[in-house]
């Protein structure tokens, strides 16, 4: 018992650190703690509509891959932070607005804190790969809708607005 005390105080005393650290650096310290767990891809979606973001965002099909080309236009590097290891998602939406297909429902992701930084003028690309079953859902009216995971560390906002490529 003494020894788990001891290690429950000493993690307890870097978070402490850690914080005080980030204060200190500029950096808020809840600004990729907000949902720690459950699924965040709706919250990203209504944020991101509010929030243009800094990063742009491009969608393009390669057969049964989609891709999201994730670029920083401006001339300064952007810092992000990621509440998993999920940096981003892609759901199939029908005209109406109901989400039929979401990639990330079939994963399981790290809840681990992490950061990331993308260059000036720098691109990321995030990959999902579509099962041929969703891809023949996929009718005109419908829309692809990409979301990049990624929040500003400096305001906690959204990286980036939501990527969408309507079905013709």
């Amino acid at each position: 018992m003494k020894t788990g005390l001891a290690v429950m105080i000493n993690v307890a005393g870097v978070a402490a650190i850690a914080m005080s650290i980030n204060a200190c650096a500029g950096v808020h310290p809840a600004s990729s703690g907000h949902h720690l767990g459950g699924h965040q891809g709706s919250r990203l979606q209504d944020e991101a509509s509010m929030n243009l973001g800094v990063l742009q965002g491009a969608l393009t099909q390669e057969a049964d891959t989609w891709v999201l080309t994730v670029t920083n236009p401006t001339a300064s590097p952007v810092y992000l932070s990621f509440n998993s290891g999920q940096n981003g998602d892609l759901a199939l939406v029908a005209a109406n607005g109901q989400v039929l297909w979401r990639w990330s429902e079939s994963y399981m992701f790290t809840q681990a804190m992490r950061e990331s930084t993308v260059a000036a003028g720098g691109v990321r690309e995030v990959k999902f790969t579509v099962p041929a079953e969703v891809l023949a859902k996929a009718k005109p009216g419908m829309q692809w809708q990409a979301s990049f995971n990624g929040r500003l560390v400096t305001t906690g906002d959204a990286a980036m607005a939501v990527t969408r490529v309507k079905i013709e």
